[in-house]
């Protein structure tokens, strides 16, 4: 890959895709560093190109990221990012707006805002519904809902919480040995 990028003469937007890809060589060598450096690069080409789906779900990926680690934070910032690139409702991808509805859920319901995170894990819900590829809409549809389930909980509302979770009681997206 490396190169490819030394080498190559080739469009911004391709060195933000070979940056990003970059990014996640270093990443599973365990190279934080080079690997941030490459993805901040990759951030930096794709905006210049203006491929703000792509650049839009590499920030969605690092929110996520970083919510994992609690660090809600950072997450906004890059939540931030994605609103000073595009509207959420104007973002092309079908999937990757639903992928920014249920970050932002997500990140409402940490802040407390618990019916604006069920707005918009209802809206990431709606726009699954509009793809129609059945590729990834079934994985999104629970993911979405446990969420849904996870702001039930924070809200008290354990009985609604219970009934979502149930309806995925035999399904593989809740199974802990598969995921």
């Amino acid at each position: 890959i490396t190169h490819w990028i030394e080498t190559s003469n080739v469009y911004e937007e391709d060195l933000g895709h070979l940056y990003e890809r970059l990014s996640n060589y270093y990443k599973a060598k365990k190279d934080i560093v080079q690997a941030y450096d490459a993805i901040g690069k990759s951030l930096y080409y794709l905006k210049v190109s203006k491929d703000y789906n792509y650049t839009i779900n590499i920030y969605l990926d690092l929110a996520s990221q970083y919510i994992m680690n609690l660090s809600y934070v950072y997450a906004q910032k890059c939540m931030d990012h994605v609103y000073e690139l595009q509207e959420l409702d104007e973002i092309t991808d079908l999937q990757i707006r639903s992928y920014a509805y249920r970050i932002q859920g997500i990140l409402q319901r940490e802040n407390g805002s618990y019916e604006d995170a069920l707005k918009s894990f209802e809206r990431a819900n709606e726009i699954v519904e509009e793809s129609g590829t059945n590729t990834y809409e079934s994985a999104y549809h629970a993911i979405n809902d446990v969420n849904i389930a996870k702001t039930y909980v924070k809200m008290g509302l354990f009985e609604e919480a219970e009934h979502i979770l149930m309806e995925y009681s035999d399904s593989d997206f809740l199974n802990p040995t598969i995921f």
